[in-house]
């Protein structure tokens, strides 16, 4: 058996084999090394993110499972975001103190106000109203830009509905501005 073996080491086609290995040096056998160590250590890396995979994938069947167990009532959702939107709206002696606020910035940013106008608007559902407020106002344009802004930061329940703004000239620094604002408020009666 060992003349077997000498037989096929000195076979010229594994002596070309060797000579050819041999010129590759130590950066092949490092190459060798490395995908041996890859291929052994693979299910060391790859079993746990299996693992955690179908981890994931039974919790989002039991997600489904419970979603479909529970009818989706849309109406009662809505109704209940409802309520949540008139639980967090002022009470109707805040738009006084809103239009109070709203002259005191435009004041504050140089906006000059005119007379507005004010209406109190009940919306359908009977539970939140809407103040309406309409206020010509005279003023350069990033004035009349950082008063908007401000306004809106102070109040959440204060809406910009529309605004619009002329010049006289092209290169007038001070523009005619129409602002409408809405103010919401709890009703009364919630």
């Amino acid at each position: 058996m060992k003349q077997g073996v000498n037989d096929w080491w000195t076979h010229p086609r594994a002596r070309a084999w060797r000579y050819r290995l041999g010129r590759l040096g130590w950066p092949m056998w490092a190459g060798l090394a490395a995908m041996l160590a890859a291929v052994a250590a693979g299910p060391l890396v790859t079993d746990p993110m299996r693992e955690q995979a179908a981890v994931w994938e039974a919790q989002a069947q039991q997600a489904r499972r419970e979603r479909a167990s529970r009818p989706a009532d849309a109406a009662a959702t809505a109704q209940r975001q409802a309520q949540d939107f008139v639980a967090t709206l002022p009470a109707g002696d805040a738009a006084l103190a809103a239009v109070q606020d709203l002259h005191r910035l435009a004041q504050q940013h140089g906006v000059v106000l005119a007379s507005g106008e004010y209406r109190l608007v009940d919306e359908a559902s009977g539970r939140w109203q809407r103040y309406q407020i309409t206020l010509p106002a005279q003023a350069g344009d990033m004035s009349l830009r950082l008063w908007m802004a401000e306004a809106l930061n102070r109040w959440p329940t204060l809406s910009l509905d529309d605004w619009s703004a002329t010049r006289d000239q092209a290169g007038q620094e001070l523009v005619q501005a129409r602002v409408r604002w809405s103010f919401y408020l709890r009703a009364p009666s919630s």
